[in-house]
């Protein structure tokens, strides 16, 4: 491996202009000097082509029909000519050293990838405040695949991935609208990948508000639930062939659970497939994570337990991970077609 080998930067595209520089501009600072930049315009319709534009010979751009996220992803990997691979979406930011501490950190062995902390990015009287990101770091859980299935994950952009192992691994699933980084990074795990943490860097990623309607839109729609039902599908198909099953079934059927629970908040008829599919791999504690939650789905049933947790979330008395699904569930409703 050359001494300073070459690390490519892809940055996917959709309607971006009010972040785009920003994340541009983040990967143009590294402090680790052999960078390229890939830019996908995944079709965007406002002047992101023209932001790309502005910066001329100082990245590659390419443009084409909307796609979809993990169709341009793998479309910035086969323009770039790095061995590694950093996938920073078009609204996320890198800390300037960044790059180099990844680097330094997946040097370390084989079949390896590195991960570096991470912070969320979320709007609080019109700026942009970094806050603590929403999961600890490094994941506390001994067993990463377990652990992301129960809710341990880690943004895209925190990542670095040899070239060679994210093209062993298939790349992103085009099929896929959402959890497709999961569905990733289960392929990867299975297949024995470390991750390693990075003693630096550091990443943003932006919490978008319940005012973008785009978002509350998207986020219950069926085909995005469908598509997360869909990469548990698969994991499900290879565990049953790697004789895994039973290792990872119970944490698979929590993350229907969890999902669930989401898509009870706009999506009654799918939240009740999901729910299904959660007790069969999970049994009852697929049912609510809590004794108490557990109590009130026998007394009353998941549809009344979930309306009630919601109607509690608008008063300020639940998580408030549970008050934006409930906010942005009424929105999807409200602007659903």
């Amino acid at each position: 491996m050359p001494i300073d080998p070459l690390v490519s930067i892809i940055i996917p595209c959709y309607n971006g202009e009010a972040y785009l520089r920003d994340a541009i501009d983040s990967a143009l600072t590294q402090s680790y000097p052999h960078v390229e930049i890939v830019v996908v315009d995944d079709g965007s319709t406002d002047q992101s082509g023209s932001i790309i534009h502005s910066y001329a010979d100082k990245l590659i751009g390419i443009r084409h029909s909307n796609q979809g996220l993990p169709r341009s992803r793998n479309a910035g990997v086969a323009r770039s000519r790095g061995e590694y691979l950093l996938f920073l979406d078009c609204d996320d930011l890198i800390a300037p050293d960044t790059v180099a501490a990844l680097l330094a950190a997946v040097k370390e062995g084989p079949d390896t990838v590195a991960c570096c902390k991470w912070r969320t990015l979320v709007q609080k009287n019109g700026a942009w405040i970094a806050e603590a990101s929403e999961v600890p770091f490094p994941l506390p859980h001994p067993d990463p695949l377990a652990g992301w299935l129960l809710g341990e994950w880690i943004p895209c952009c925190s990542f670095l991935w040899p070239r060679e192992l994210f093209n062993r691994l298939g790349g992103f699933d085009g099929e896929l609208t959402t959890n497709e980084d999961g569905d990733l990074m289960y392929r990867a795990l299975l297949r024995g990948t470390r991750l390693a943490v990075a003693r630096g860097g550091e990443s943003y990623y932006r919490r978008h508000g319940t005012n973008a309607l785009s978002m509350s839109r998207d986020v219950f729609s069926e085909h995005r639930i469908r598509s997360s039902m869909r990469a548990f599908e698969k994991l499900e198909t290879e565990l049953h062939q790697r004789d895994l099953w039973d290792s990872y079934k119970i944490p698979l059927g929590i993350a229907y659970q969890m999902l669930a629970h989401r898509a009870f908040s706009a999506r009654t008829d799918l939240a009740r497939e999901a729910l299904e599919r959660g007790v069969r791999l999970a049994g009852k504690r697929a049912v609510s994570p809590t004794r108490l939650g557990r109590v009130l789905v026998r007394l009353i049933g998941m549809e009344r337990k979930e309306r009630t947790a919601r109607a509690l979330a608008q008063l300020g008395l639940m998580t408030s991970g549970r008050r934006q699904y409930t906010r942005l569930g009424r929105l999807h409703r409200a602007n659903s077609p």
